[in-house]
């Protein structure tokens, strides 16, 4: 199991997304994150594009900033074949603390 991200609401989260070392050739990522996986997302969908063989990114300080909820959170990258059924998500969860005052 991966450790779990620690931020403080209005920090930036980097992430990255791959596949395990296969081609990305035809396929997207778009994240959302929600509050529990079953849940509707908070932010989201947003398409993030491929350098290096992986989708790389970043929450911003705006984003976790408006995080209504501390607590643990759920980051998806959400894999997707274009012209073809194939889907696959990948989760990461992190922890929101209060922002430093």
């Amino acid at each position: 199991m991966s450790k779990i991200a620690v931020i403080r609401k209005g920090e930036s989260l980097p992430f990255s997304f791959d596949r395990g070392g296969e081609s990305l050739s035809g396929w997207t990522c778009a994240i959302e994150v929600r509050r529990y996986p079953g849940d509707v997302a908070i932010i989201g969908p947003r398409t993030i594009t491929p350098t290096s063989g992986k989708w790389p990114g970043f929450l911003t300080q705006t984003e976790t900033a408006a995080l209504a909820n501390l607590g643990l959170h759920y980051l998806i990258g959400k894999l997707s074949k274009t012209g073809t059924d194939e889907e696959q998500q990948i989760p990461l969860r992190f922890h929101v603390q209060e922002a430093m005052a």
